[in-house]
């Protein structure tokens, strides 16, 4: 037979009709508990209990009718004896408090009629002693019922979270979590528990030992586990929002432009927009979301004013436009270089600029062809300017060679003063030549030689 009735799951409908909001949120916890009910009507095996059917709607509505739940159980309980056995047996366990999950009370073992005088350890747990002291729910409740109302909590968020259709899922999501926190501090880490044991003498004694709950970390991981999924939710749902305004202002933009150059930057935008959106993680409802309009945003893009040829076009001019100038920067490495090879890398610099120009005010590709332009006609003007400096320093340093050799084919041959200020005036017009030639040009480490040489000379000459 199914596990809950029909009526017994009319009646609880009913009370989950009357606790149940209008708004958005409300009414998606209500699906989850109807659910979880229709879950049991379709499950075959023994009838749910009371603390079953509690446990199904109070992690969602903490007041529901106690009543209500009575009438439920025993609706749902089967007919004969045997059946109102077990229904009261239920409602007895219900009213008490289920037992600690953790297991605490140990079934010890009976002193045997030798130790029967032993005395025995005052803190053997009980099960108050596995009640919450305090809880942050109205009523104080036990570990066990923390525990289930924290699964409970944990699986609805994830269900919301990875099943979301829309946002206000991830809202009511968190919502749970947050819940099932107040729950899940309630949980003890570690507990005490104590254990019988006999002495060598056969006298029964017990010792106190902790043990460590791996049922209660593995929820507490699975809770941060869905925290940090939470986390990455709400930065996506951010990552779309921005997106689509930001898709929604630039199409704006390019509908209200009035220029090529108002129309080229509201282009740019939207296609920015694209791409942020693009950008967000699939894992994500929002990524999914924006994954699902993305074509008709991509549709509309393309389609307004023969907007695909346009950027084809000039993308492939700019893309033309880099390979000159990624050429250029290859030839211009580890300067200095010769006059020649520096007017080749003009060559390439002007090439560049040529196919960048090509582009019209018009064209969607205008403001990053004209950025572009702007960076290789400067980098144009500094080859310029490494040429003109390479070609004034070898000029310099052959004017000086030919100084240095008139110097040594008019070496003075007598000593009079007339010969040695000649001399004197022919070294320092050398050095004064040798000045002209710039660092940096193939030129200047020659020229930086003759200098020494000159200067040499010109300190013995000197009186």
């Amino acid at each position: 037979m199914a596990s809950l009735t029909r009526r017994a799951d009319e009646i609880l409908r009913a009370e989950v009709e009357k606790c149940a909001g209008k708004d958005r949120l409300s009414q998606l916890e209500k699906k989850l508990v109807l659910e979880e009910l229709e879950k049991l009507r379709s499950q075959k095996g023994s009838p749910a209990s009371l603390e079953e059917l509690r446990k199904i709607v109070i992690s969602t509505y903490p007041y529901f009718s106690i009543k209500v739940l009575d009438k439920a159980a025993r609706a749902n309980r089967p007919a004969g004896i045997w059946g109102k056995i077990k229904t009261a047996t239920v409602l007895t366990i219900g009213s008490v408090g289920a037992l600690g999950v953790l297991g605490i009370v140990s079934h010890l073992p009976q002193p045997t009629e030798q130790n029967a005088t032993e005395p025995v350890a005052q803190n053997t747990p009980t099960p108050a002693a596995v009640t919450s002291p305090s809880s942050p729910a109205p009523e104080t409740m036990s570990i066990d019922d923390n525990y289930a109302r924290a699964i409970a909590l944990v699986e609805q968020s994830d269900r919301l979270i990875n099943q979301a259709t829309t946002a206000a899922d991830l809202v009511l999501g968190e919502q749970k979590l947050t819940q099932a926190k107040a729950h899940i501090d309630e949980l003890p880490v570690t507990y005490e528990s104590t254990e019988p044991y006999y002495t060598r003498r056969g006298r029964l004694r017990y010792r106190q030992t902790t043990v460590y709950s791996d049922q209660f970390a593995s929820l507490r991981s699975k809770f941060e586990q869905m925290q940090a999924q939470i986390f990455q939710e709400k930065q996506a749902k951010t990552l779309l929002n921005q997106g689509e305004q930001a898709l929604k202002t630039a199409k704006q933009q390019y509908q209200q432009a009035k220029t090529s150059a108002s129309r080229a930057a509201a282009i740019a935008s939207w296609q920015a927009a694209l791409d942020r959106l693009a950008q967000i993680p699939t894992e994500t409802w929002a990524g999914k979301t924006a994954a699902e309009k993305l074509t008709a945003y991509q549709r509309d893009f393309e389609q307004s004013e023969n907007l695909t040829d346009s950027i084809e076009r000039t993308g492939k001019v700019i893309q033309a436009a880099k390979q000159f100038a990624l050429q250029a920067a290859k030839l211009g490495q580890n300067p200095p270089h010769p006059v020649a090879k520096w007017r080749q890398i003009e060559n390439q610099w002007e090439e560049a600029i040529s196919r960048l120009q090509q582009i019209r005010v018009q064209d969607p590709n205008y403001i990053n062809a004209q950025k572009l332009l702007a960076t290789y006609k400067t980098n144009l003007g500094i080859v310029q300017t490494r040429r003109q400096a390479e070609e004034a320093s070898v000029y310099a340093l052959e004017q000086a060679k030919d100084l240095v050799k008139s110097w040594i084919a008019n070496t003075p041959t007598n000593n009079s003063v007339w010969e040695q200020n000649r001399t004197l005036s022919q070294l320092q017009g050398i050095i004064y030549q040798l000045q002209k030639v710039k660092p940096g040009t193939t030129a200047y480490r020659e020229a930086q030689q003759l200098s020494q040489w000159a200067q040499q000379n010109l300190k013995q000459m000197q009186p």
